[in-house]
C-alpha cells in the first residue's frame, strides 16, 4: 500500500516538491486555534500527505501580522506570505533573503492545525504548503497533484545587493557575497546554500531532478509524468548542510576547550581536528577541491590545541 496516501489523495495523484531554508534559531507566538472550516480541513488533508514523511520538519507557531504569518523576533524570523503571490522571507542579524513562490496564483493561505500555511491551485494541479520550522527555518512543499502538473519550479531569490548563485559540483547551489574587513581587505562570504536536490517516488524509487540556475533564480527540474508512482516527493533544503556543519563546529568548540581545560591538549586537538574534517568534507563536496579538506582539518587542530580561545576561532573553520 501507498504510506503517502489520504483519502483525498486516494482519488487525486499528487506529487510533492520542497524547498527548505534554515537560519538562526527563532521563538514564536503561536496563533490561535485553526477554525475548523472547510478550507481549513481541506488544507489538514492536504498536510497529511507530508506529515508522515520524515524529510518533512515540524512546524512553528505562527503569528499573523500585517506582513504575513511570522515566526521568530526582531531580526531573526520567518514570514510566510498571506497568499501565493507573495514571498517566504528568512531574517537574521547577519543577512536576509526571500524565495518567490512558483507558480502565478494569488490563493490566500489556511493554515492547517500544525502550524503550516496551504496555497491552493498555485499552479494546474499544484498545492503549495509553506511553514516556519522548529530549527529555525522555513520549508516550501509543492503538491502536484497529477501528470498533467508542470515539470519545472521556479523559486525567485530575493538576495543581498551585489550577492550571486552559484552551482556546486555537487548539485547544490550557494548564495555568495562580497564583503570588505576592518583592514580594508575583501573576502567572499558563503551566505548559504540550496542543498542537492532529490526526488523520490511513492515506490521508493529515485526520480531524475536537478536545479537550473538562471540570475537569480533557481528552478528546480523534476521529470515525472504518465509513468511515475504518485507522489513523488523531493525536498531540497536551505543552508541545511551549512546548519549541521555549524552545529558540529560549535560542539567541536566546547567540548575541544572543555578536554584541552580538564584532560589536555590532547583531548581538545582531537576534537578539534575531527570537526575540522567534518567542514572540509563538506567543502570538498561542494567545491571538488581537496585542500579544502586538508585546510579545515589543520584549522580545526589549531583550534583545539588552542583551547580555551577555541571559542573565538573555532567558527573560521567553517570558511
Amino acid at each position: 500500500m501507498n504510506r503517502f496516501l489520504t483519502s483525498r489523495r486516494r482519488s487525486r495523484g499528487a506529487i510533492l516538491v520542497g524547498v527548505a531554508v534554515a537560519v538562526s534559531s527563532l521563538q514564536a507566538v503561536p496563533v490561535g486555534a485553526v477554525d475548523v472550516s472547510a478550507e481549513a480541513q481541506e488544507a489538514n488533508e492536504v498536510v497529511e500527505v507530508v506529515e508522515t514523511l520524515p524529510e518533512v520538519l515540524d512546524g512553528t507557531p505562527l503569528r499573523e501580522t500585517d506582513e504575513g504569518f511570522v515566526a521568530g523576533q526582531g531580526a531573526d524570523a520567518v514570514t510566510l506570505p498571506e497568499d501565493a503571490g507573495g514571498a517566504v522571507s528568512v531574517s537574521s542579524e547577519t543577512a536576509s533573503i526571500a524565495i518567490g513562490i512558483p507558480g502565478a496564483g494569488s490563493a490566500e493561505a489556511v493554515l492547517s492545525d500544525t502550524n503550516k500555511a496551504v496555497y491552493s491551485d498555485v499552479a494546474e494541479d499544484t498545492d503549495l504548503i509553506a511553514q516556519a520550522t522548529t530549527h529555525g527555518g522555513a520549508q516550501i512543499l509543492i503538491v502536484v497533484d497529477s501528470p498533467d502538473a508542470p515539470t519545472t519550479f521556479r523559486f525567485p531569490m530575493s538576495i543581498p545587493d551585489g550577492a550571486w548563485l552559484n552551482e556546486n559540483l555537487d548539485g547544490s547551489v550557494s548564495v555568495y557575497a562580497s564583503a570588505t574587513l576592518d583592514d580594508g581587505s575583501a573576502v567572499v562570504i558563503d551566505v548559504g546554500s540550496m542543498a542537492p536536490p532529490w526526488a523520490t517516488d511513492a515506490n521508493g524509487n529515485s526520480v531524475a531532478t536537478r536545479y537550473e540556475v538562471s540570475g537569480t533564480v533557481i528552478t528546480q527540474v523534476v521529470e515525472h509524468g504518465p509513468g511515475s508512482a504518485y507522489p513523488i516527493v523531493a525536498d531540497p533544503c536551505w543552508k541545511c548542510i551549512r546548519a549541521a556543519v555549524g552545529t558540529a563546529v560549535l560542539g567541536g568548540i566546547v567540548v575541544g576547550a572543555a578536554c584541552a581545560v580538564t584532560a589536555g591538549v590532547a583531548c581538545g586537538v582531537l576534537a578539534g581536528t575531527v570537526i575540522g574534517m567534518t567542514v572540509g568534507s563538506y567543502k570538498v563536496a561542494q567545491t571538488g577541491k581537496v585542500r579544502s579538506f586538508t585546510k579545515s582539518t589543520a584549522c580545526g587542530a589549531v583550534m583545539g590545541f588552542r583551547g580555551k580561545s577555541m571559542w573565538v576561532g573555532g567558527t573560521l573553520c567553517l570558511f
